[in-house]
């Protein structure tokens, strides 16, 4: 695998959590690039897969829709991401 930058945020992330993401890693010196990612919203490095949600989408997601909770997203997770699991 090429190396990536210290953060890659999904080309479809906007708002102001976004926002204060980039604008943080810029104070802090940490390389960020914009990349379609196929699941997650951030990675970092090649250590961590973040999914952003709002208390509201998460409740939504995980509560009253069971199939789209995050834990779903395991299998698509390893497949992509395998040095993470």
């Amino acid at each position: 695998m090429k190396s990536l930058p210290d953060l890659v945020i999904d080309t479809n992330e906007r708002g102001p959590l976004c926002d204060a993401i980039e604008r943080g890693a810029d104070r802090n010196g940490i390389s960020v690039a914009r990349h379609n990612l196929p699941v997650g919203d951030y990675l970092l490095g090649d250590k961590a897969c973040v999914e952003a949600k709002r208390q509201r989408s998460l409740s939504s997601n995980s509560i009253l829709n069971p199939t789209k909770a995050p834990a779903d997203m395991a299998p698509t997770l390893s497949k992509e991401y395998p040095q993470m699991m």
